[in-house]
């Protein structure tokens, strides 16, 4: 962490020589800064080349974190470095002798003279990000924040079964809506007494009177009845 101050300071107006990084940053111009600088560039914490080096957004944001906000930028700088990232993969949430992680270690082609190396810091860095707490010879490891998953707000299979059984339960009712519907419609028809068409066709009979005149032309009388008769009358 004092690194990635550093680094931020340093390279706040842009890249930086390398050499000037090794002095201002590390301290130190040997093999020991060389070092330190390919550590921190593992670390995810340093980007560029020896023309020009400069801090990275991680680091920017470890550098201006308050205390609170610190812990998953420092875990996640931790588990950049491959190999780191490995190990914990392989025991997250679990507790294990320093000998079984050297020999993990060893599986992930860290060299044999390095390996007990490897280990210690693997340790001291999960201990200092939060991801580890060592006990003498073992070390318990915490879980993986996988984060919130979307099977979280996908609906469980007892959860899409009932809703099944809701919805096949309300298109039986409705099936049985109908069929009642149909069978109230038939009931009606059945009950209902409608009259004769005979007798709803019937129209109630109506007298009329009519007087001829004797004197009337035949010829014309004739036109009368039979007009008469058009309407059913006579």
């Amino acid at each position: 962490m004092e690194y990635a101050k550093k680094l931020v300071a340093k390279t706040h107006s842009g890249p930086q020589p390398q050499d000037q990084i090794l002095g201002g940053v590390f301290n130190s111009l040997s093999w020991v800064g060389d070092v330190k600088l390919s550590a921190v560039k593992q670390f995810g914490l340093l980007q560029g080349d020896r023309a020009g080096y400069e801090a990275t957004e991680l680091a920017k944001q470890i550098a201006a974190a308050p205390d609170e906000e610190l812990p998953p930028l420092l875990q996640r700088a931790c588990l950049t470095p491959p190999i780191f990232k490995a190990l914990f993969e392989t025991f997250h949430n679990d507790e294990v002798s320093l000998a079984k992680i050297r020999q993990v270690a060893a599986h992930q082609k860290v060299h044999i003279d390095s390996a007990d190396k490897c280990v210690d810091l693997f340790v001291a860095s999960t201990e200092f990000a939060g991801l580890g707490s060592r006990n003498g010879e073992t070390v318990k490891f915490s879980a993986r924040d996988s984060g919130s998953s979307d099977s979280e707000n996908a609906p469980s299979n007892e959860d899409e079964g009932g809703a099944a059984n809701v919805q096949g339960e309300r298109d039986s009712d409705d099936n049985t809506n109908k069929r009642r519907s149909s069978k109230d419609v038939q009931a009606m028809a059945a009950t209902t007494e409608l009259p004769p068409p005979s007798s709803r066709s019937r129209v109630n009979p109506v007298q009329v009177n009519i007087t001829i005149d004797p004197t009337m032309d035949p010829e014309k009388l004739e036109r009368h009845l039979k007009l008469l008769r058009g309407y059913g009358i006579c």
